[in-house]
């Protein structure tokens, strides 16, 4: 098959080596280290064109392009229509899910799975140095080279282009678990497309919590931050991925119900602490607050510290441990996970009993959020949204009002405690409506849809409507007082609200 480059003539194997949902792979004939993406004849846009041409415009550094299956060449038919690109091929190398998985550990120690951490925080880091996003950031991604460890960032035309001047050219896929809990939020509203939105999705940071969920993959026997397990009689589903992610409920260092971690899985007293300290950031408040997410930097600093402090195991030469600790941690895993095994075998006559644990995974593939096929109600439709809006803010108000009134019915004295306590309040009742609605859109109740959708809203908003309303509200009775009293008045009647904010960024949407 004969092709169009922006040079010349480029000749094609007559049959692709691989095929994929967009397009397929095909080798260049007398060019061993380059291969050619042709796109199905669907995916052949106006739109891809332009993004695949702003990649070719705008890629990464020199330095890093080893590190990122990055377009080269423009691709064309003899009639000049586009069809595809040409990208350098990526040699003897695995998907990073089936090197971190527990049954894959034996093939190498843990200081190689450390530089493997390392080399991937490089290669995102060479993304976000030229000014764009990765979105997509999932496992079928990411490419090893075992005898290196060094990193391969692949299906790079799906990335969230960032051209100077403010031209984007949208990432439209992900995989749901490994897309921080602000993503999860967006596509919770009804009739949210990633390919169509115009509300900012992907960033450098929803990069930086994929790349933290890989790094404790990668150091904790493959294991999802997120996974648990959960006791006989309670819903697995209560505590899945993804319901994890959205509460910022990181089982690591939280504890509900019995919820425990997965066996396979070791404690993170295993790491250093400045370490330690970043997984626990980014996997509680980090997973809510985008700012709280260490960078590239940060974690391969910190992974660098692991590396130096490494003893080797006396009994199994693959395992590394901290030089701290006593016994060898890995060891002690297997002994479990053997252990569990053969209760496993035991249990398995058919007089036993089910096992009484379940353990949450990540969901094996790519998920792309459309609309298609879907039904539109109401809620979703234009009109539907701005009755949403306005039932919300009406509710938010009427709960506010009611609140602010029953203060003043149950706490009307002026003792000191008594006016601390108030004060106290006013930070805790603008978030009252957020609560309530969480807890409704969770239960079985009539309208739960209804009630998950202005929860929503509010987690968004909410907060800012309550800086405006009890501000301007002070502003206004204050006025007469001077403008140092009126400044000084909206700023403690702010005071209590930007204090819950900060204390519980989960329960505020912060």
């Amino acid at each position: 098959m004969t092709v169009i480059s922006s040079r010349n003539e480029v000749q094609l194997s007559d049959k692709p080596f691989a095929k994929g949902g967009e397009g397929s792979i095909y080798d260049v004939v007398g060019n061993p280290e380059l291969v050619a993406k042709i796109y199905h004849p669907a995916g052949r846009t106006r739109s891809r064109y332009e993004k695949i041409m702003a990649m070719l415009k705008y890629p990464p550094k020199t330095a890093a392009k080893s590190q990122t299956a990055w377009p080269v060449d423009i691709l064309c038919d003899k009639s000049g229509y586009f069809i595809g690109f040409l990208m350098p091929r990526i040699k003897k190398v695995t998907k990073i899910d089936i090197l971190y998985s527990y049954d894959n550990r034996s093939r190498h120690p843990w200081e190689w799975y450390i530089q493997v951490a390392q080399n991937l925080c490089a290669a995102v880091y060479s993304v976000h140095q030229s000014g764009h996003c990765i979105g997509d950031l999932n496992p079928a991604n990411i490419c090893v080279e075992e005898s290196t460890a060094l990193v391969t960032l692949v299906d790079t035309d799906s990335y969230h282009i960032c051209a100077p001047g403010g031209q984007t050219y949208p990432c439209v896929v992900c995989m749901p678990t490994y897309v921080p809990a602000e993503l999860h939020r967006l596509m919770n509203i009804g009739g949210f497309d990633l390919r169509s939105t115009k509300l900012s999705t992907f960033t450098q940071q929803t990069d930086l919590f994929a790349l933290a969920i890989h790094i404790f993959a990668l150091l904790m026997n493959g294991c999802h931050p997120y996974a648990c397990t959960v006791p006989e009689g309670v819903s697995a589903s209560q505590f899945s991925l993804i319901k994890n992610m959205e509460k910022g409920y990181f089982p690591f260092v939280k504890s509900a119900d019995m919820v425990g971690v997965p066996k396979y899985a070791p404690y993170l007293t295993i790491l250093p602490q400045r370490l330690k300290e970043l997984i626990i950031q980014t996997f509680t408040k980090g997973c809510i607050n985008p700012s709280l997410r260490p960078d590239c930097t940060q974690w391969h600093e910190a992974l660098e510290e692991l590396e130096n402090q490494l003893a080797t195991c006396s009994v199994n030469s693959r395992h590394q441990y901290m030089q701290k600790e006593s016994s060898c941690p890995w060891c002690q895993i297997e002994r479990s996970m053997n252990s569990t095994v053969q209760s496993s075998i035991v249990k398995s006559s058919p007089a036993a009993k089910p096992g009484p644990s379940h353990i949450t995974a990540p969901t094996p593939q790519t998920t792309r959020y459309a609309p298609s096929g879907r039904q539109r109600s109401f809620w979703t439709s234009g009109l539907g949204t701005a009755v949403r809006y306005m039932l919300t803010l009406i509710i938010w108000s009427a709960f506010n009002v009611l609140a602010q009134w029953g203060l003043a019915v149950l706490l009307p004295t002026n003792v000191w405690w008594v006016g601390l306590i108030r004060f106290a309040l006013v930070g805790v009742i603008p978030f009252l409506p957020t609560w309530l609605f969480y807890w409704w859109g969770e239960s079985s109740l009539p309208l739960a849809d209804f009630a998950n959708r202005v929860c929503d809203i509010l987690i968004v908003c909410g907060r800012w409507l309550a800086l405006i309303v009890y501000g301007g509200v002070a502003l206004v009775f204050y006025w007469e007082s001077g403008v140092i009293n009126t400044l000084f008045g909206a700023f403690f009647v702010c005071l209590p609200i930007l204090i819950v904010m900060k204390l519980f960024p989960s329960f505020t949407g912060e």
